[in-house]
């Protein structure tokens, strides 16, 4: 659903608010001080707190979906080049824009007690497991799709664990561990099927 100027305004400055203060921290008049604005403007626009975030966690799951459908698109001529995409985009936004995960996991959390966030933040994780799913069926035909469904579960926990590690400054190396990853997840596919398609 397209935004005024005024709405993404306000979305940019929440999601600057949530990463710095958590959701549970976070106050409406926070984010209207973040976004230059009177109060009342930020009421016009998002009436509660909670309609503001439902609008936050939907503007960032389709930001996501809109990057992973262009990942889609992006010529590669193996499963391992593909999901090699994958990693590094999931990379690149741990490195370059931490809050969008540190705000993602806090979403995930208000999900557990609140279940229109749940039921969103769901269809976002089925909509990533679908993309992959799709790129397993491009280079493996003959894949059951049970198994590859099987697979994209753990091919999401791998980045999404790679996030909370990193974001918790654990010490992970993101291109030894996304490396790993790669040779696990490509080792036991071509262990089950053989190579896959080279296009």
């Amino acid at each position: 659903m397209p935004r005024t100027l005024q709405e993404q305004r306000i979305l940019d400055a929440a999601l600057r608010v949530m990463a710095k203060y958590s959701i549970s921290g976070t106050r409406m008049h926070l984010i209207a001080e973040e976004a230059g604005m009177a109060a009342s403007n930020l009421h016009y626009h998002f009436k509660t707190k909670h309609d503001l975030l439902l609008a936050l966690l939907a503007e960032i799951q389709d930001r996501f979906d809109q990057e992973r459908s262009g990942l889609m698109l992006q010529e590669t001529h193996s499963l391992r080049e593909r999901l090699a995409v994958f990693f590094e985009q999931k990379k690149a936004l741990i490195l370059e824009q931490p809050r969008y995960d540190k705000v993602q996991f806090d979403f995930w959390l208000l999900g557990q007690s609140d279940e229109t966030v749940k039921q969103d933040f769901r269809r976002s994780f089925d909509h990533w497991r679908g993309h992959l799913v799709e790129s397993m069926l491009e280079f493996y035909p003959q894949m059951e799709a049970e198994y590859a469904k099987d697979l994209s579960y753990t091919l999401i926990s791998l980045m999404m664990g790679a996030s909370m590690q990193y974001l918790n400054g654990d010490g992970v190396s993101l291109d030894r561990y996304f490396s790993q990853c790669l040779d696990m997840v490509i080792g036991k596919i071509e262990a089950d099927y053989g190579p896959s398609l080279i296009k």
